[in-house]
């Protein structure tokens, strides 16, 4: 049961809560974290995340059955929290991230919304099927929840309702099962099955740490191979985009 959370961002190259101590990803930027501090005052867990520029959370929400709910802003290029990861659409400008626990603070989800400009959610709140955020963002357009929101000038303000995003994956997929990625880690071919005929796939993206896109593709059917040899080794982000959905895939290149 989750007795008290409380969350905020660190830019220290480690701190120590109770006896957790938390490594920043980057260099006097700030990260973000998640404590569990129960009625005897102790710590009962602490979660952390980020990338390598300043990340912080905004807002945050209890849910029923314990879950918790985080959403805020991150400028890294890729911003991981636990084993899920998204890229941002222009690193160096903030995009909207929410991510999702149990109450363990095992990490379920993560979620990011962005455009070209800045984006941040302000407020997070949920009842038992959906999740409604909303925040401000002063990029010319940037896609949310599968919808294309256009600014009039300025800092324009969003809101939106999103399923929850544990019992169907994050907000706007299908579920954590829509497609089979192998093998991972990757020496050439990279073959992409997807679970559902019923896929409406849009385009699939392939990013570097940078955040840079290094392959895209918009010419998709159910089952694929992409050829990837001309990538050097390391960590790259693939990011599949569809009509109602977006997911993201972190893999490796040998």
């Amino acid at each position: 049961m989750i007795l008290n959370e409380f969350k905020n961002r660190y830019t220290s190259p480690s701190i120590t809560i109770g006896s957790n101590t938390l490594i920043n990803n980057g260099i006097n930027t700030s990260d973000v974290f998640l404590a569990n501090l129960t009625t005897a005052n102790s710590i009962a867990w602490v979660k952390s995340g980020g990338g390598i520029n300043d990340d912080k959370v905004t807002c945050m929400s209890g849910y029923t059955g314990g879950k918790i709910f985080l959403a805020g802003g991150f400028n890294s290029p890729v911003f991981t929290i636990g084993s899920n990861s998204v890229a941002n659409v222009n690193p160096g400008t903030s995009d909207v991230f929410i991510a999702g626990f149990d109450c363990n603070g095992n990490p379920l989800t993560l979620k990011q919304a962005g455009g070209m400009g800045n984006e941040q959610s302000t407020f997070i709140t949920g009842g038992y099927q959906y999740i409604y955020t909303g925040g401000w963002f002063d990029s010319p357009s940037f896609l949310y929840n599968a919808t294309t929101l256009t600014n009039a000038g300025g800092k324009d303000i969003f809101v939106g309702e999103i399923v929850d995003m544990l019992e169907n994956g994050l907000a706007n997929n299908y579920s954590s099962n829509i497609a089979k990625l192998y093998p991972n880690p990757v020496n050439d071919k990279l073959n992409i099955e997807f679970n559902s005929t019923g896929v409406d796939l849009i385009k699939i993206n392939i990013y570097n740490i940078l955040g840079q896109i290094v392959y895209a593709n918009e010419s998709l059917k159910i089952q694929q191979q992409i050829d990837l040899s001309f990538l050097p080794k390391g960590i790259y982000y693939l990011r599949m985009d569809g009509r109602d959905f977006q997911k993201d895939f972190k893999i490796a290149k040998d």
